[in-house]
């Protein structure tokens, strides 16, 4: 037989008291509510942060990019200064290589800028068939900056490649 109180109702369990009582409703939505900001709180940091972090590699990349850039420049500077005529440039092979003709490979010169260091060199060829003209120089130039990650990712290099008469 279940208890009743001093007027004869029958007394409820506690627990039924608290799933009909309005009371604590407002405590739990408000935890509720503060629990689902809190994930898209910290969704939104995560999101943010990567963002950041891919903007600063792409950004590292243009510069790499424009540093090899530079080293085609380097090349054809030297080209020019040596071949200042208004005709194709002559095969002198040595212009563009940095290390002694008795070497078998080629070699190549290095510029170090404050933001990173560009590697170019270019080599005298034989020009495909069809072109019109019998020599052509095909220069490479390669740049790398360091990763702004963190130190433990690679360095973000480019190459960038040219060929001219």
């Amino acid at each position: 037989m279940r208890p009743r109180n001093p007027r004869g109702r029958r007394v409820l369990p506690t627990w039924r008291i608290l799933l009909h009582d309005d009371e604590g409703v407002a405590l739990v939505l408000a935890i509720l509510i503060m629990l689902v900001l809190m994930v898209v709180l910290t969704s939104v940091m995560f999101i943010t942060a990567a963002a950041a972090r891919d903007a600063q590699r792409t950004n590292a990349g243009q510069r790499a990019y424009s540093l090899a850039e530079s080293g085609i420049n380097n090349a054809l500077a030297v080209l020019e200064a040596n071949y200042p005529g208004t005709v194709g440039y002559p095969g002198d092979k040595t212009l563009l290589t940095s290390c002694p003709a008795s070497l078998p490979t080629v070699c190549s010169f290095t510029t170090t800028y404050p933001t990173g260091t560009v590697r170019w060199s270019g080599t005298l060829d034989n020009s495909p068939a069809g072109l019109g003209w019998s020599d052509q120089w095909n220069i490479t130039a390669s740049a790398t900056v360091a990763n702004p990650t963190g130190p433990s990712a690679s360095d973000v290099a480019r190459t960038v490649r040219r060929s001219c008469r």
